[in-house]
């Protein structure tokens, strides 16, 4: 038993997406 591969991949989409809104809020950030 163990985690499922798509498990894993899903996990590391949803990092990937919520690494790149904390981008996105950085650069608006920098803009004011």
């Amino acid at each position: 038993s163990g985690i499922k591969k798509e498990t894993v991949e899903d996990m590391i989409q949803k990092l990937k997406s919520a690494g790149e809104i904390i981008e996105s809020s950085n650069d608006r950030f920098r803009v004011v």
